[in-house]
C-alpha cells in the first residue's frame, strides 16, 4: 500500500528533499508539489491525498492559513524551519513535526506514525479524572505535568491545573495516552517534542525541559529526535 500526499513549501529544495526521501522509502507517492496557497486549494477543490507535507512560513499565506481555509482538512506532517509553531500544530490534525534539515530517520519515523494514525478507526477521545479535581481533562489538552511537593500541575494550553497527586500516579493515569516521564519532576505529552538535544527536550522554542540521567535512554529511543 502506498499513501499519496502533496508536498507544500516554497522551497525547490525541501520538494528535492523530499521527493528523494518518498521515493527511497517506497511507501509514499507525491501526487502534487505545491509552490503557493492557490495551488493547494485548487486541487481540494476536487482532488483527495492521505495526507500532505506542509510548510509553515510561506509568502502569500501560511500553512495554518491554509489549513483554516481547506474544505476537509487533510492529515499533516508539518515541514519547516522553526521550532516555535510547534505546540499551535497540534491544534491541527499533525501526525509529526518535521524541523528543517530534515533527517532521513525523523522522515521514516513520521511516515510510521502516519501509518498508525491512518489505520486507527476515529474514536471520541476519553477523559481522565484526577483525584481532587472537579472536572476531566482532556489528555490531548495537557501539555506537560511537573511536580510541585506534594501536587502536581498540569500545564494545559490554556490554563493550568493542580491536583493532589503523585507524579507516578499522573505518570500511570497518563501513559495510556502518549505521555513519557523524562524526570522525576517532568511528564511530557511525547507527540509535542520538537528536538531532543543536550540532555533537554524543546516542546517548542520557548518551552525547554531537561532530562533526568535514568530517562535518558528511554527518551531518546522514544522521541528519535
Amino acid at each position: 500500500m502506498k499513501y499519496t500526499c502533496l508536498v507544500i513549501d516554497d522551497e525547490p529544495d525541501a520538494h528535492a528533499v523530499l521527493k528523494h526521501y518518498c521515493t527511497r522509502h517506497g511507501g509514499v507517492e507525491i501526487i502534487r508539489h505545491c509552490y503557493n496557497g492557490r495551488e493547494v486549494i485548487d486541487f481540494f477543490d476536487t482532488g483527495k491525498v492521505d495526507f500532505i507535507f506542509l510548510d509553515i512560513e510561506m509568502p502569500e499565506i501560511t500553512g495554518f492559513g491554509l489549513l483554516s481555509i481547506i474544505r476537509e482538512q487533510p492529515k499533516v506532517i508539518f515541514t519547516t524551519a522553526y521550532a516555535d509553531f510547534a505546540l499551535k500544530s497540534f491544534d491541527y490534525h499533525v501526525v509529526d513535526y518535521l524541523l528543517k534539515p530534515i533527517k532521513w530517520e525523523r522522515f521514516e519515523m513520521a511516515i510510521g506514525k502516519l501509518g498508525n494514525d491512518l489505520l486507527q478507526e476515529p474514536t471520541k477521545e476519553q477523559l481522565v479524572r484526577f483525584e481532587g479535581l472537579d472536572e476531566e481533562v482532556l489528555p490531548s489538552e495537557i501539555i506537560y505535568a511537573a511536580s510541585f511537593g506534594n501536587y502536581v500541575k498540569l500545564f494545559c494550553r490554556h490554563r493550568t491545573l493542580m491536583v493532589h497527586a503523585t507524579m507516578l500516579t499522573v505518570n500511570d493515569k497518563l501513559a495510556q495516552y502518549g505521555f513519557l516521564r523524562i524526570h522525576k519532576q517532568y511528564i511530557i505529552q511525547k507527540k509535542l517534542v520538537v528536538l531532543y538535544r543536550n540532555e533537554e527536550v524543546h516542546l517548542g522554542e520557548n518551552l525547554v525541559l531537561p532530562v533526568g540521567i535514568s530517562y535518558r535512554q528511554m527518551v531518546a529511543a522514544a522521541v528519535g529526535r
